[in-house]
Protein backbone atom coordinates (compact mmCIF):
# COMPACT_ATOMS: atom_id res chain seq x y z
CA UNK A 1 0.00 0.00 0.00
CA UNK A 2 2.32 2.25 0.36
CA UNK A 3 3.35 2.32 -3.63
CA UNK A 4 0.36 4.53 -4.16
CA UNK A 5 1.69 7.82 -5.30
CA UNK A 6 -1.06 10.84 -4.07
CA UNK A 7 -1.90 10.92 -0.43
CA UNK A 8 -4.35 13.74 0.92
CA UNK A 9 -4.21 15.20 4.51
CA UNK A 10 -7.17 13.55 6.60
CA UNK A 11 -6.12 15.10 10.10
CA UNK A 12 -3.24 15.27 12.48
CA UNK A 13 -3.34 14.66 16.63
CA UNK A 14 -0.75 17.06 18.40
CA UNK A 15 1.33 14.92 21.07
CA UNK A 16 -1.29 16.39 23.57
CA UNK A 17 -4.18 14.95 21.44
CA UNK A 18 -5.30 18.05 19.97
CA UNK A 19 -7.12 16.94 17.02
CA UNK A 20 -6.46 19.73 13.77
CA UNK A 21 -8.39 18.90 10.22
CA UNK A 22 -7.91 20.64 7.68
CA UNK A 23 -10.61 23.42 6.67
CA UNK A 24 -9.98 22.73 3.00
CA UNK A 25 -10.48 19.20 2.45
CA UNK A 26 -8.99 18.65 -0.96
CA UNK A 27 -6.10 21.61 -0.56
CA UNK A 28 -3.32 19.42 1.17
CA UNK A 29 -1.83 16.48 -1.50
CA UNK A 30 1.37 15.30 -1.54
CA UNK A 31 2.69 12.63 -4.18
CA UNK A 32 5.61 10.29 -3.89
CA UNK A 33 8.02 9.67 -6.70
CA UNK A 34 9.25 5.95 -5.20
CA UNK A 35 11.12 5.57 -8.28
CA UNK A 36 13.44 9.24 -7.29
CA UNK A 37 12.72 9.14 -3.51
CA UNK A 38 11.50 12.74 -4.42
CA UNK A 39 7.99 14.22 -3.47
CA UNK A 40 5.53 16.96 -4.26
CA UNK A 41 3.13 18.72 -1.94
CA UNK A 42 0.47 21.55 -2.02
CA UNK A 43 -1.54 23.39 0.26
CA UNK A 44 -3.89 25.91 1.01
CA UNK A 45 -1.22 28.37 0.05
CA UNK A 46 2.29 26.99 -1.22
CA UNK A 47 3.44 24.28 -3.41
CA UNK A 48 6.34 21.80 -1.31
CA UNK A 49 9.27 19.89 -2.87
CA UNK A 50 11.76 17.47 -1.33
CA UNK A 51 13.02 14.21 -0.95
CA UNK A 52 11.93 11.05 1.15
CA UNK A 53 13.28 7.57 2.60
CA UNK A 54 11.70 4.79 3.89
CA UNK A 55 13.65 2.20 5.88
CA UNK A 56 11.54 -0.89 7.29
CA UNK A 57 8.74 1.17 9.43
CA UNK A 58 11.16 4.83 9.44
CA UNK A 59 9.95 7.00 6.58
CA UNK A 60 11.32 10.44 6.61
CA UNK A 61 11.25 13.56 4.60
CA UNK A 62 14.70 15.86 4.02
CA UNK A 63 15.74 18.95 1.78
CA UNK A 64 12.16 20.52 1.56
CA UNK A 65 11.60 23.82 0.21
CA UNK A 66 8.58 25.73 -0.98
CA UNK A 67 7.02 28.64 -2.58
CA UNK A 68 6.85 31.59 -0.71
CA UNK A 69 3.43 32.86 -1.00
CA UNK A 70 1.56 34.81 2.41
CA UNK A 71 -1.76 33.21 2.83
CA UNK A 72 -3.59 34.35 6.02
CA UNK A 73 -5.30 31.61 8.03
CA UNK A 74 -3.10 28.75 6.15
CA UNK A 75 -2.73 25.45 7.77
CA UNK A 76 0.58 24.52 5.59
CA UNK A 77 2.46 25.53 8.87
CA UNK A 78 0.64 22.55 10.40
CA UNK A 79 1.04 20.28 7.94
CA UNK A 80 4.70 20.89 6.80
CA UNK A 81 5.94 20.87 10.56
CA UNK A 82 4.46 17.50 10.84
CA UNK A 83 5.43 15.80 7.69
CA UNK A 84 9.27 17.73 8.40
CA UNK A 85 9.36 15.68 12.03
CA UNK A 86 7.73 12.48 10.77
CA UNK A 87 9.90 9.35 11.27
CA UNK A 88 8.15 6.39 11.30
CA UNK A 89 4.51 5.36 9.47
CA UNK A 90 1.88 2.87 10.34
CA UNK A 91 -0.61 1.22 7.42
CA UNK A 92 -4.11 0.87 7.84
CA UNK A 93 -6.07 -0.69 5.25
CA UNK A 94 -9.36 0.69 5.78
CA UNK A 95 -9.30 3.17 4.07
CA UNK A 96 -6.15 3.21 2.75
CA UNK A 97 -3.95 5.49 5.18
CA UNK A 98 -0.77 6.31 6.48
CA UNK A 99 -0.09 7.50 9.65
CA UNK A 100 3.47 9.40 9.89
CA UNK A 101 4.50 9.24 13.37
CA UNK A 102 6.71 12.38 14.53
CA UNK A 103 9.62 12.40 17.08
CA UNK A 104 7.30 14.14 19.43
CA UNK A 105 4.47 11.52 19.20
CA UNK A 106 2.03 13.60 16.59
CA UNK A 107 0.40 12.15 14.19
CA UNK A 108 -0.39 12.75 10.81
CA UNK A 109 -3.02 10.92 8.66
CA UNK A 110 -2.66 10.49 5.26
CA UNK A 111 -5.54 9.04 3.08
CA UNK A 112 -4.98 7.37 -0.58
CA UNK A 113 -6.48 8.90 -3.66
Amino acid sequence: MLDKKDWKWVKTISKDGQVIEPISQDAFVISLDYESNKFTAKTDCNRFFGAFSVNGKNLAFTNIGSTRMFCKASQERIFIDQLASSNSYVLDSLPETIILISKNGGKLFLKSL
